[in-house]
């Protein structure tokens, strides 16, 4: 009987400790720099670039951006290949391969952005993955446009215009997202490109839509946007603030 009674209290724990909720992730509201210029979502927590500081960047469970590595240049945009994180280098015209493990961020492969990406271009605004291939964006108005990479070579396998200056690019469910930016007295917009059809229809199935529905709450300079099942996440570097957009309402 006592064997028993014991069995019955060991069960009684386990069972409670499997019932015991997991701390929330904490939810970015500040970006780390006054120039933040990648985010991005690793499935557990963001990464986040700063020209300014030459430095990346991870949130952590504590509600503090801790700095990870320091940046010999201009770190870009950035995306994450599911293993890795990939940065856009600007000042060395490379896309570099970040690992992450515990003796903390090494590089471990980079590719030449390619020329077509660095002709006439202001600013390489955004980096994503899709799964299997690289896409970056650039704006510099007329000339603005997005590629599609290959990561391994750097090859430009498709590119379009996408009728905006994009700021920030993202990738869920077969479209990538950006925030549409046209200037300060502009109003930014969400806008999404359904990649999943032909290269030609890219940038027709094009959609703008607001923030929301309050003035107010738009960002005043966007800079990088991010993605994961909470919502999109867009850095303003005017104010420093992260805007979380509830996904429903997209």
């Amino acid at each position: 009987m006592r064997t028993r009674c014991y069995c019955f209290w060991i069960t009684i724990v386990v069972l409670l400790a499997w019932l015991e909720p997991v701390a929330a992730q904490a939810e970015p509201t500040q970006s780390p720099g006054t120039n933040t210029a990648g985010l991005v979502w690793d499935g557990t927590k963001f990464w986040a670039s700063d020209r300014q500081t030459e430095t990346l960047y991870f949130y952590d469970a504590n509600g503090v951006w801790q700095a990870a590595m320091t940046w010999n240049g201009s770190p870009g945009p950035l995306a994450w290949d599911g293993e890795q994180l990939w940065v856009v280098d600007e000042s060395a015209k490379l896309l570099v391969r970040v690992k992450i493990d515990d003796a903390g961020p090494t590089r471990t492969a980079e590719i030449q952005i390619p020329a077509a990406a660095l002709r006439e271009v202001l600013s390489i605004t955004g980096l994503t993955w899709d799964g299997n291939t690289l896409w970056l964006s650039t704006a510099c108005g007329l000339c603005s446009n997005v590629y599609r990479i290959d990561p391994t070579t750097g090859d430009v396998l498709q590119s379009f215009f996408p009728r905006c200056a994009p700021r920030g690019l993202a990738y869920r469910y077969g479209s990538l997202w950006t925030t549409a930016y046209s200037g300060p007295d502009k109003t930014a917009l969400l806008s999404e490109f359904d990649i999943t059809n032909p290269p030609s229809s890219v940038s027709t199935s094009q959609q703008f839509q607001r923030f929301c529905s309050n003035d107010s709450c738009e960002p005043e300079d966007p800079t990088a946007i991010a993605i994961n099942n909470d919502g999109f996440w867009v850095v303003d570097r005017a104010t420093g603030e992260i805007w979380k957009v509830d996904p429903r309402g997209i």
